[in-house]
């Protein structure tokens, strides 16, 4: 499937889709062009084998695995391998542990091609930055059909405990060319594998799967494939893996899933009806939603943190769309209306565009659920030569929103790197996978707005004392890592990398997603 004309709102939205096969009849489903967004593909994830050479020093260390060398670097180390002829080596994932006194793991989930596409090849690369080693556990091999079906699925979803990734995997049958999948979790000290789900029922081969996830209290898994919509709701503590009866149909590669924090609910947009159904995990109806006649945003809901509210952005019309930026297949489209709603579905606020303005729900005040930023903006026409048509949001105003109240307070913005003490910052739920963002930070008592950069993401970590984001500067081609002290309101730049994937490892490391390891200074 192809992408027509796609709207990223103040969020996401699309204008326009069609299918390489009967496009036309598609695009008519779509009752008011809902919006889709191509994933990442393998020939986009970054490549292990180049390191800028000033940064190496002459000291290379092999370790247990003899494709794969730890370089020393000035600031810390890298951890590369050599890809043999017709080999292909990507990192597709990267986890952090929850830390056990004081101390925790990252783990590279490393897929690895040979020759064909029929070859599949999935390790754990467990590195304890401290100690600046590293294990390798092999989670699974297996010829398969495409490696892009299981591709799709066979990948880990997350810590169950401090020790214990959960991840899909693929087997062989034993007699035949078949294959099937797996529900394992891996014991990263000791690489012992234990199977939860000796085989996932009843899963095609010639579908991939949308977006899975595991929930927050971490007993159940969320699979649902793409074309067909079929969804496996699976109890990780006993090991029943049940095809539930609902269909949820993704048209690939988008996802029309938008699942809460927690994983125990999601929103689904159907695009054959256009109508906006909430389920629980096991697939049952929660509440449901008409089509409307203008845009809407991808995705389609906004979860808070604590999976309380959702917002709901979408054009009254789709005779006055203003576009913020085009990019080919993307366009950025200002929203008019705001609707929250609570977990149940029901609608509790909402939120109007003065005339002449736009609007949009940034995200939510760290630890305060109810309270959401607000921009208020004017869609000015840019003034080029080639009149493409396309504004910019102007005249900004910005203020928090009491869902439960109705009350507004008004904020100052203030640009520039936070220097002030009782700054929070404004997370979302489920920002787009692998698009920067503008960042905030907002203090309650001076009722300032701080935009911390125009394009950035947050970085993980498990501190109570501070937060950390990474930026992107233009200058330099490269991103700046800062950590915010909540004690003594000052920020400090950590590092410099090539990478706006960043993991934070404690107080002392940041990991990349290209295995390279900063130490911070203290």
């Amino acid at each position: 499937m192809r992408a027509g004309k796609i709207a990223i709102a103040v969020s996401i939205i699309v204008l326009a889709a069609a299918c390489q096969n009967g496009g036309d009849d598609l695009q008519r489903t779509f009752h008011h062009d809902p919006i889709l967004r191509a994933t990442v593909q393998p020939n986009e994830m970054p490549s292990l084998k180049e390191v800028p050479t000033e940064e190496v020093t002459e000291e290379v260390s092999e370790h247990m695995d003899d494709k794969l060398r730890l370089r020393k670097l000035e600031d810390g180390f890298q951890l590369l391998y050599e890809e043999d002829e017709g080999e292909e080596i990507h990192v597709m994932e990267t986890f952090v542990s929850p830390a056990v006194a004081g101390h925790s793991y990252a783990v590279h989930i490393v897929r690895r091609t040979v020759d064909s596409e029929d070859y599949l090849v999935r390790e754990a690369v467990v590195v304890n930055a401290s100690g600046q080693s590293y294990k390798v556990y092999q989670l699974y091999e297996a010829n398969v059909e495409d490696i892009y079906n299981p591709d799709s699925v066979a990948k880990a979803y997350g810590f169950l405990d401090d020790r214990h990734l959960l991840y899909v995997g693929v087997a062989n049958e034993q007699e035949g060319n078949g294959y099937y999948y797996e529900v394992k979790k891996l014991n990263i000290e000791t690489g012992e594998t234990e199977t939860i789900v000796p085989m996932i029922p009843d899963v095609p081969h010639d579908d991939f799967f949308s977006r899975g996830w595991l929930n927050e209290k971490k007993d159940k898994l969320i699979l649902i494939t793409h074309g067909t919509g079929l969804m496996w709701s699976i109890d990780l503590a006993n090991g029943n893996a049940k095809r539930t009866e609902h269909r949820f149909k993704q048209p690939w590669p988008f996802f029309m899933t938008t699942p809460s924090a927690d994983g125990d609910a999601f929103w689904y947009y159907n695009y054959e009806t256009s109508v906006y159904t909430l389920h629980d995990s096991d697939g049952n109806l929660l509440a449901e939603r008409p089509p409307i006649e203008g845009y809407d945003t991808y995705p389609a809901f906004m979860w808070s943190p604590d999976s309380r509210y959702a917002a709901f952005h979408h054009t009254k019309d789709r005779d006055s769309s203003k576009p913020i930026q085009d990019v080919g297949e993307w366009q950025v489209v200002a929203m008019d209306r705001i609707i929250f709603m609570d977990k149940f579905g029901n609608e509790v606020a909402t939120v109007e565009a003065v005339p002449g303005t736009n609007v949009e729900a940034v995200g939510w005040l760290e630890g305060n659920g109810h309270l959401v930023l607000i921009r208020q903006y004017e869609w000015e026409l840019e003034d080029d030569e080639g009149n493409s048509g396309i504004g910019a949001k102007g005249n900004s105003q910005f203020y928090l929103f009491n869902i439960e109240s109705g009350h507004r307070t008004k904020l100052r913005m203030v640009e520039g790197v936070p220097r002030a003490r009782g700054l929070l910052p404004i997370r979302t739920a489920n920002p787009v996978t692998g698009l920067d963002q503008a960042l905030f930070l907002v203090n309650l008592e001076q009722s300032i707005v701080i935009t911390s950069t125009d394009s950035g993401r947050w970085i993980t970590d498990d501190s109570d004392t501070s937060f950390s984001w990474t930026a992107d500067d233009v200058d330099s081609n490269r991103y700046i890592h800062y950590r915010y002290d909540t004690a003594t309101g000052e920020t400090t730049v950590l590092s410099t990398t090539n990478s706006s994937d960043v993991h934070s490892i404690g107080q002392d490391w940041l990991a990349t997603s290209d295995m390279r390891y900063v130490q911070l200074s203290r």
